[in-house]
């Protein structure tokens, strides 16, 4: 048992933060009394907060420390009398608590302060309790607080924002699959609350901004974590997403919709679906939406541009495939596309995007459902994971379509004809897709392959140059060697356990030997269908990987000849 000095108390509530984190590790069950309690919150206080940016920087650490305080009382009150009214006064001072891990976050980005004294462990392990945390209701936690008027998901939105910060979230993240678990539903559950915040009378700015900042994390760990990308993937999320559209529609404003559907585009553009799914959203239920209330929309900035980059983004993407297209281009129609009513009629910007999405609408309208690749008949029952394609069979075509959303002319089509040349070009777009985008470990066999395979242009760049730069160099005296550098996204984008701090160890030491034996045996040959190259990979400056592959030239009785790869070996990271 330590015993707490009535020193370091006082020092603490006079606000130095040495002290208030030698508190933080000295409180436990035998120890912990509510004064504590109190002197931690006291430098939480939400009248406290600064709004200068030379203020931030100078309070910060104090708040750190303060946090880092917090953050040890509930484990130390655990076995307590006082763990439960404990739990009650820190749900109080919510507002004050949020405001003050703003401000450590605002902290972070104006300094680029290091995390050694605990900044970011201390406001991770604050707002993951904050995050997880739920009413007597069993609702999640959506107060705001003053004086900014924002919410926990902008707190996090601030937090993934931030390299560093988002990084150690991640990490964090990926030690606990529990952890995933909590954070994606942490998102599901507070989108299913705004509905009833808009049954509340809660301002419709609050409603919007929650849906923004949801979109903006999400995006943020679409990029940072495949894992993560694949935990939204499986629990349906933008399913989720979808319906809480649905129900807002009939209680929003034309404008409020069309810009709660603009965010949904840009949530359905993101990773976490395959363009299976998304159009399946976007094309009956989405789009739809979208035409009815655009034409009734005031326009302004925000919203213009809202519309602009989340329409150019879903069309490249090719998303809108052709139902949606349709759709989109009556509403292009029906709003005004002179820009002569809301008076947009000369900005170059706006007439340049009207003519964009009526280019694509048209290739995309005029296309073939082959060059497509996707099909305009996708029933809202289609299933879609990660590991395995399975697709909901429908009475119609023996295969995948559904006539809920087709017309009679539709109906007396020859559906499994229709299945033939569209729903199995969907299959096999879909199965390419999943084979690009499964997440390996780059420890494995597995993704050494795949890194040699997916380098084969670079080798066919070398063999173009082999007789210019070596002439009269015998082949098998000669090993290519090409280096890559920082990540390349199309490379590297499926390796989802590269973080800071982990120790690099060999791959497999035999393959050393295999290595050796591979070079001995290339220089013994006189066989001119061999090439044997030494690539290496490297992201950082802890991780590379050496490879030697061996290229063989195979003749094929139906095309012409090719280098494929024969065998591989890795020393190791």
């Amino acid at each position: 048992m330590a015993k707490i000095s009535p020193k370091l108390l006082r020092e603490a509530k006079a606000g130095h933060a040495p002290a208030l984190y030698t508190l933080s590790r000295t409180i436990d069950e035998t120890n912990y009394t509510e004064e504590i309690l109190d002197i931690a919150l006291m430098h939480l206080e939400p009248d406290l907060v600064p709004r200068e940016k030379s203020t931030i920087v100078k309070m910060a650490p104090l708040a750190t420390a303060a946090l880092g305080c917090l953050v040890s009382i509930p484990n130390a009150c655990k076995n307590t009398p006082f763990r439960q009214r404990t739990i009650d006064i820190i749900l109080e001072k919510l507002d004050g608590i949020l405001a003050w891990v703003y401000v450590c976050l605002e902290d972070i980005h104006l300094t680029g302060r290091s995390s050694g004294n605990g900044g970011f462990r201390f406001t991770f392990q604050i707002l993951k309790r904050l995050w997880t945390t739920r009413d007597s209701k069993g609702e999640p936690l959506m107060e705001h607080f003053s004086p900014r008027h924002c919410t926990i998901l902008l707190v996090m939105s601030r937090w993934v924002d931030h390299p560093l910060s988002a990084e150690t979230l991640v990490i964090r993240l990926l030690s606990d699959p529990s952890s995933i678990k909590s954070f994606t539903d942490g998102l599901i559950d507070r989108g299913k609350l705004l509905p009833k915040l808009k049954q509340k009378g809660v301002a419709q700015s609050s409603v919007n901004e929650h849906v923004n900042v949801v979109a903006v994390i999400v995006n943020s760990f679409v990029k940072l974590s495949p894992a993560v990308t694949q935990h939204l993937r499986t629990s349906r999320f933008l399913d989720e997403w979808t319906r809480i559209v649905l129900d807002l529609e009939q209680s929003l404003r034309a404008y409020e919709i069309v810009l709660l559907c603009c965010r949904l585009l840009i949530l359905t553009t993101t990773p976490i679906e395959h363009p299976l799914r998304s159009v399946a959203l976007l094309a009956p239920v989405v789009m739809p939406i979208f035409a009815r209330n655009l034409p009734n929309a005031k326009i302004d900035g925000n919203l213009e541009l809202m519309v602009t980059a989340s329409l150019k983004t879903a069309l490249e993407s090719r998303l809108l495939f052709p139902r949606g297209i349709r759709a989109l281009r009556s509403a292009m129609d029906d709003f005004d596309p002179s820009g002569t009513k809301m008076g947009r009629s000369k900005l170059p910007s706006w007439t340049a995007f009207i003519r964009g999405v009526k280019e694509q609408g048209d290739f995309l309208s005029n296309s073939s459902l082959e060059e497509l690749g996707i099909c305009d008949s996708i029933a809202p029952s289609l299933q879609h994971d990660v590991y395995d394609t399975e697709i909901t069979m429908g009475a119609q075509c023996s295969g995948c379509h559904s006539v809920v959303y087709c017309s009679l002319q539709c109906q007396r089509e020859d559906w499994n004809e229709r299945h033939r040349t569209e729903c199995l070009a969907m299959l096999r777009s879909y199965e390419a897709s999943k084979r690009d985008n499964t997440h390996i470990s780059h420890q494995t066999r597995a993704f050494h392959i795949y890194i040699a395979k997916a380098s084969h242009s670079g080798f066919n760049l070398w063999e173009a140059r082999r007789e210019q730069e070596h002439p009269g160099v015998p082949h098998n005296e000669l090993v290519a060697r090409m280096n890559f550098g920082l990540p390349n996204p199309h490379l590297f984008h499926r390796i989802d356990d590269i973080r800071p701090g982990s120790q690099a160890r060999p791959i497999c030491p035999a393959w050393n030997a295999r290595r050796e034996g591979m070079v001995s045996d290339f220089r013994r040959s006189n066989d001119t269908q061999r090439r044997l190259i030494d690539w290496n990979f490297s992201w950082n400056v802890e991780y590379q990987i050496s490879l030697l592959t061996e290229f063989q030239l195979l003749e094929f009785e139906d095309g012409p000849a090719e280098w494929v790869l024969a065998r591989h070996a890795s020393t190791g990271e």
